[in-house]
């Protein structure tokens, strides 16, 4: 999960782009707050110049959370310099831009060591459409609390996710959601010795 609270609209399209096929962007401060209080992000972007409340409280967070920031193209200032300068659009690559997320979030998780394993066990790497379930309940159990909330976030409805789940001769979501918050329980649980 990533935590970006960007104003900028083409940095913040840039940044979903680059983020995992799996992976949740949250722009919103209800999100944001709830996911540092009970989720599992892996890094936060922010425009470098602001000072916002919401970049105050990530960055108060400290080191338990990597920071990305993004410097923004200060328009004003290069018009008023002596010197001619040319500029070009704010690079928002997202090639160029999950190089520089990979660099500083997190190495691996616990999270990507569990989904690493259970494709191990599996014989195989698991399947996109698990991994992305097991991703978005695992980083924040709270906020994908039924299957309804994962079934839009994949771009589902609820009863097409659980018809997949049937043809496929599988339990249903919700088994697969309840036993991936037990994980996520165990994990908080373990981080508390």
């Amino acid at each position: 999960m990533i935590l970006a609270p960007i104003n900028d609209p083409s940095l913040r399209h840039a940044v979903r782009r680059a983020s995992l096929p799996v992976e949740d962007v949250f722009v919103e401060t209800e999100d944001i707050v709830r996911a540092l209080r009970v989720g599992f992000p892996r890094i936060s972007i922010l425009e470098s110049e602001s000072d916002e409340a919401m970049p105050r409280l990530i960055r108060s967070v400290g080191s338990k959370l990597p920071i990305l920031e993004i410097a923004p193209l200060d328009l004003q200032k290069l018009r008023g310099s002596a010197a001619p300068v040319a500029t070009q659009q704010i690079d928002v690559d997202p090639v160029r831009l999950r190089r520089m997320i990979n660099q500083v979030a997190r190495p691996m998780t616990w999270l990507d060591g569990l989904l690493r394993d259970l494709g191990g066990l599996a014989g195989r790497p698991l399947p996109l459409e698990f991994r992305a379930l097991a991703r978005r309940v695992l980083e924040f159990p709270s906020y994908y609390a039924r299957t309804g909330e994962v079934a839009v976030a994949v771009g589902l409805t609820p009863g097409a996710m659980k018809a997949r789940f049937r043809r496929l001769g599988l339990p249903s979501p919700f088994a697969y959601t309840l036993r991936l918050r037990a994980l996520c329980a165990c994990e908080l649980l373990a981080r508390q010795r």
